[in-house]
C-alpha cells in the first residue's frame, strides 16, 4: 500500500516524485534486496522447523522368494509354493531425540528472524544517511541558486551604474566576479544532488535518472534530545539478539547430539509365509555404536557454544564502545547546534537586508556586501551539514539501540519545517 501511494505521487509526464523521509525510509527497508533475502531465508527456515516436527513414516517392505521354482524348494507347485513375507516398521527415537531436533529446528528459526533483523536496521541506518544526504543536497543547491540570482541581479545593476557612471569599474568587476563563483558553485551543489538523488532513488526502487523531493516532518528539538535520558531509546541493539539466538541454538545443537548417542529402535511386524505355511512376525531391529559413539558431534555442539558465547563476549563490549562514542557525538553536535537558534535565519537576513541598505544609500561598500552574503551563505551551509550530520548520528544511536523504524527518519526541527 505504501509503495502504491509513493508510485501516485509521481507527476505525469515528469521524472519526479515527491515522499516524506519516514515514506521512502519503510521503502527502502521493504525493497532491499538484502533484506528480501534474509526474510525469505527466515521463512525457509520456518519451514524446517514444522518439517522437524513430523513424525518419520513407517517402512513397508514386501519380499517373495522361489520365483519360477517353488516345487523345487518347497514341493509345493504354483503359487501356493512361494515363499515370503511383508513387513511394517517404524524407526523409535529413544533419548529424546525427536523433541530436541525440534527444539533445534525453532531456535534456528529465531535465530534466522534475529537475522532478518539484524538486515533490516543495517538497511535503515544506510537509507536514513542517503536520505539526509538528499534532503542536504537539495537544500544546498537552492541556497547556492538563490545567491547566483542575487548576484546576477547585482551584477547587471552595477554593469548599467557604471556604463551611467554612477558605479566604479571596479565594482562592476567585483561583482561580475562574484558571479561566476556563484554560478560555479551552483554547479557543484548540482553534481552533488545529483548523485545523492540518485542513490535515494535506486534504494526506492526507482528508475534511473528520477529526481525525489523529501519532505520532513516535524521532530524534537536536538538540543533537548541529546541532554534528556527519558528522550533516548533503551533497546537492545538486534546484534545482541541475533547473539542470543545463536547461543540458543548451539545449546539447542549439544542437547541434539547428546539425543543423537541413543541409538533408534526400529520395530518390525508382519506376516511371513514359508513352507506352505503362514505366520505372524515380530522383530527389532537397532544399531550397534560399535565406532560411532556420537562424542564428536557433541564435541562440536559445545566448541560451536563456546565460540557463541565467546563471540557475544566480544560483540557486547564493541557495542558499548560504540553507544557510548555515538551518544558523545550526539551530545557534541547537539552543543554545536545550539548556535541554530530559531532567530538565527532571521539574523542572518537582518545583517545582509542591513548590508544591502548601507551600499544603496552609498554609506556601505561592495566588499562589505559581499562579505556579509557570504557570511550568510557559509553559515546556511554549515546548517545543513550539521543537520546532516545530526540525522546520521541519530540513525547510529537508534541502529545501536534497537531503535523502532520512525527513528531512524530524518525530521525537520523547530522552525525548519517542510522539506529538502
Amino acid at each position: 500500500m505504501g509503495w502504491l501511494l509513493l508510485m501516485a505521487m509521481l507527476q505525469p509526464g515528469a521524472d519526479t516524485v515527491t515522499v516524506s523521509a519516514s515514506e521512502a525510509l519503510t521503502r527502502a527497508v521493504e525493497t532491499s534486496p538484502a533484506v528480501e533475502a534474509a526474510v525469505l531465508e527466515a521463512v525457509s527456515v520456518s519451514y524446517d522447523a514444522q518439517q522437524a516436527e513430523a513424525w518419520a513414516n513407517p517402512i513397508l517392505s514386501v519380499s517373495v522368494e522361489n520365483l519360477g521354482s517353488s516345487e523345487a524348494f518347497t514341493g509345493i507347485p504354483g503359487i501356493e509354493g512361494l515363499e515370503g513375507q511383508a513387513l511394517l516398521s517404524t524407526p523409535l527415537a529413544l533419548g529424546g531425540d525427536r523433541g530436541s531436533r525440534i527444539r533445534y529446528a525453532q531456535a534456528q528459526e529465531r535465530l534466522a528472524l534475529a537475522g532478518s533483523t539484524v538486515a533490516k536496521a543495517d538497511q535503515a541506518r544506510m537509507a536514513a544517511e542517503i536520505i539526509a544526504a538528499a534532503v542536504r543536497d537539495r537544500a544546498l543547491v537552492e541556497t547556492a541558486r538563490e545567491e547566483l540570482e542575487t548576484m546576477e541581479r547585482l551584477a547587471d545593476a552595477l554593469a548599467l551604474q557604471n556604463e551611467e557612471g554612477r558605479a566604479s569599474r571596479g565594482d562592476a568587476a567585483r561583482a561580475d566576479l562574484a558571479r561566476g563563483q556563484a554560478a560555479t558553485r551552483l554547479a557543484r551543489r548540482r553534481v552533488a544532488e545529483a548523485g545523492s538523488s540518485e542513490a535515494l532513488a535506486r534504494i526506492l526502487g526507482l528508475e534511473a535518472g528520477t529526481s525525489v523531493t523529501v519532505t520532513l516532518e516535524s521532530c524534537s528539538d536536538p538540543v533537548a534530545t541529546a541532554t534528556s535520558d527519558d528522550a533516548l531509546p533503551r533497546g537492545i541493539a538486534p546484534d545482541l539478539l541475533e547473539a542470543d539466538a545463536r547461543i540458543e541454538a548451539a545449546q539447542a545443537g549439544i542437547d541434539q547430539a547428546l539425543a543423537r548417542r541413543v541409538p533408534d529402535l526400529l520395530p518390525q511386524v508382519g506376516l511371513r509365509r514359508t513352507g506352505g505355511n503362514s505366520g505372524f512376525y515380530v522383530g527389532l531391529a537397532a544399531p550397534l555404536p560399535l565406532f560411532d559413539y556420537g562424542n564428536r558431534g557433541v564435541d562440536a555442539a559445545r566448541a560451536g557454544e563456546a565460540a557463541a558465547d565467546r563471540s557475544r563476549a566480544d560483540l557486547m563490549r564493541r557495542i558499548a564502545a560504540e553507544r557510548s562514542a555515538a551518544r558523545r557525538s550526539q551530545e557534541a553536535l547537539a552543543e554545536a547546534g545550539r548556535g541554530f537558534s530559531l532567530e538565527w535565519q532571521d539574523n542572518l537576513e537582518a545583517a545582509v537586508v542591513a548590508a544591502e541598505a548601507r551600499f544603496e544609500l552609498g554609506e556601505g561598500t561592495l566588499y562589505e556586501l559581499l562579505d556579509n552574503r557570504r557570511a550568510r551563505l557559509a553559515a546556511l551551509e554549515d546548517y545543513w551539514q550539521w543537520q546532516a550530520e545530526w540525522w546520521a548520528a541519530r540513525a547510529r544511536l537508534a541502529r545501536l539501540e534497537g531503535g523502532a523504524l520512525e527513528a531512524f527518519a530524518p525530521c525537520a526541527f523547530p522552525g525548519t519545517e517542510g522539506g529538502g
